[in-house]
């Protein structure tokens, strides 16, 4: 079991400023293997990273129980909701030493378990403790709003964007049947002579084709339909932390950026966030504004400043081998304590670089997998369409005449 205590250490490290959940499903995916005697370990080891003084390793060990809780069956929740674990908890709650920001994520743990063990009588001692800390701390309980209803789009809204559909796949068919004809045309041009064509292909390159006629009216109705209705933000950050167990719904923390796809419902929209999408209520949000051009330029200029340094990070690294390889103490070397000096001041900047970069693609994938399932809905709707408007007409047979032949028609044997 010296894997979990392993696990266990590295998701709840002091050197953590955030959350890293691929520890924290690591812990989970041990302690699933043996419910047991893994999970006995992992709270017996939680059980103490919650008895030490630093703020980070008790924050930290404060989401491990939660996703333990969600994520590894009833033993955990048990253990987790049991008499003696619940009293630790309230122990940190009235223990005048613990920094508020901690008091107050141990009563937002509290709170989203006893949301979640609300159902199973067994589980009341999670539900009994947030009673007792909403009685003794009520100061620490903060209040948050409540989620809005998934109320649908106002009927303009749905209409206009139904019409916008239907616009866009008769233009699609209306493009791909100008592709066809042009295909036609261009195989008779290479057929015949070319003095005949050319007056005939002049006077048709002037009028333009129905296709583009149609898109040049929509592109104007949707010119003159952006001005009308706002659109939403590109991102928003979380004013409060918002923990679901829907499925198409959304959970963060309070600070969290969030990447908006589209609207929803009237009062929820789509997002991604740490490679996950789902819908989040917008009273939970605030709009972040853009940042404006001379703000992008100082923004790359500070970071081709911050990657010019890598010569001399290199060069730390490699004196400090070489060093090492020949059991020389590197300290006593003038030249590495000046490398060193300018490199360390660089940390906490290649930290945020990493970071930002690592939420860029995050959010990439996110918007690369909704343009693939857009792209897959389209495509359905586009050959649904297709068929209905490329279908033949069944063929009537001629209406029969009820006029019996005049007597004077001669009807020829065959051999005449």
């Amino acid at each position: 079991m010296g894997s979990v205590k392993k696990a266990v250490s590295k998701a709840t490290d002091a050197k953590l400023t955030n959350d890293n959940w691929q520890y924290i499903l690591d812990v989970c995916d041990l302690v699933s293997e043996d419910p047991e005697d893994g999970g006995k370990e992992a709270m017996e080891l939680i059980e103490s990273r919650l008895s030490q003084k630093d703020a980070n390793v008790i924050l930290r060990t404060l989401s491990l129980i939660t996703s333990l809780a969600e994520n590894c069956g009833s033993r955990l929740q048990q253990l987790i909701a049991s008499k003696d674990f619940t009293n630790k908890l309230y122990g940190l709650v009235k223990d005048k030493s613990v920094h508020l920001a901690v008091k107050t994520e141990v009563v937002k743990v509290v709170r989203q378990l006893s949301s979640s063990f609300k159902k199973d009588p067994s589980l009341r001692y999670m539900n009994d403790l947030y009673v007792r800390i909403s009685k003794n701390y009520p100061h620490l309980l903060q209040d948050q709003p409540d989620v809005p209803g998934k109320y649908e789009m106002s009927h303009q809204s749905k209409l206009k964007e139904d019409k916008d559909l239907e616009e866009a796949l008769r233009l699609s068919l209306l493009s791909h049947q100008e592709q066809e004809r042009q295909k036609q045309a261009n195989a008779g041009q290479a057929s015949a002579d070319q003095g005949e064509m050319a007056p005939s292909f002049t006077a048709a390159s002037k009028v333009p084709s129905e296709s583009q006629v149609s898109q040049q009216q929509v592109q104007q109705r949707s010119q003159s339909a952006s001005l009308q209705s706002a659109t939403p933000p590109k991102r928003v950050r979380a004013l409060y932390d918002l923990a679901s167990n829907e499925p198409d719904e959304l959970a963060f923390k309070k600070g969290d950026i969030i990447v908006v796809l589209e609207q929803v419902y009237r009062d929820w929209w789509r997002g991604s966030l740490r490679g996950s999408i789902g819908i989040f209520p917008l009273n939970y949000v605030t709009p972040m504004a853009e940042p404006t051009q001379e703000e992008i330029l100082q923004e790359q200029t500070k970071e081709s400043e911050l990657l010019s340094q890598k010569r001399k990070v290199d060069q730390l690294y490699y004196r400090m081998r070489d060093e090492r390889g020949l059991r020389e103490d590197p300290t006593q070397d003038a030249s590495v304590n000046e490398l060193y000096g300018t490199v360390t001041p660089l940390r906490p900047e290649i930290a945020k670089l990493i970071g930002k970069h690592a939420r860029k693609r995050e959010e990439l994938l996110s918007l690369r997998q909704v343009l693939a399932n857009a792209e897959a809905t389209y495509n359905q709707l586009l050959d649904r369409a297709t068929n209905v408007y490329t279908s033949p007409l069944p063929i009537q047979p001629p209406p029969r005449s009820n006029q019996r032949p005049s007597s004077n028609h001669i009807v020829p044997y065959p051999n005449e």
